[in-house]
């Protein structure tokens, strides 16, 4: 079952990390996503890539299909 595998490398994530990732697997900006959330666009940027080595993918092109198998 692949859209458990994903389900399963998500929950890895805390839920601010699932928050952005979310909002960048959508194709919001950096920018975008720290106005939303009203913190820093560097915050964000470290987040991402906390996430992008939790779930082992090189960028928002792989966490888009990530979540979208999910």
């Amino acid at each position: 079952m692949p859209g458990r595998t994903e389900q399963a490398e998500l929950e890895r994530l805390t839920s601010r990390e699932r928050e952005i990732a979310g909002l960048a697997a959508v194709g919001s900006s950096s920018k975008d996503i720290a106005g939303r959330l009203f913190i820093s666009q560097r915050t964000v940027d470290n987040h991402l890539q906390r996430i992008y080595t939790k779930l082992g993918v090189n960028g928002r092109d792989q966490l888009k299909e990530l979540f979208a198998s999910s």
